[in-house]
């Protein structure tokens, strides 16, 4: 028996630039039709600011897909780690 997951994206950029974003979530075909999300969180490093974001998934109907956007700077640190924190269990 299939139970809930846990993982994890990050993306990192210069804590200078305007916005760090991770990748839109779920992405593949196996995510959609087999997982469902069930809770979603950001966080960031080096910044002062994370936003989950969410939009309709591009290629399937009625699917949410999130993405962490994070902003600002520290001042302490050169580089903003933007996380995004994902749970989802099987469908079946």
């Amino acid at each position: 028996m299939v139970r809930c997951r846990y993982s994890s994206i990050h993306r990192s950029s210069s804590s200078q630039g305007e916005q760090t974003t991770t990748s839109w979530m779920p992405a593949d075909e196996d995510e959609v039709k087999n997982w469902v999300m069930t809770g979603v969180e950001c966080a960031t490093s080096g910044g002062t600011q994370s936003e989950l974001e969410r939009r309709e998934h591009p290629f399937f109907a009625n699917i949410w897909q999130f993405r962490c956007k994070c902003t600002g700077s520290t001042g302490d640190s050169e580089k903003r780690l933007c996380q995004m924190h994902m749970w989802d269990c099987p469908i079946r």
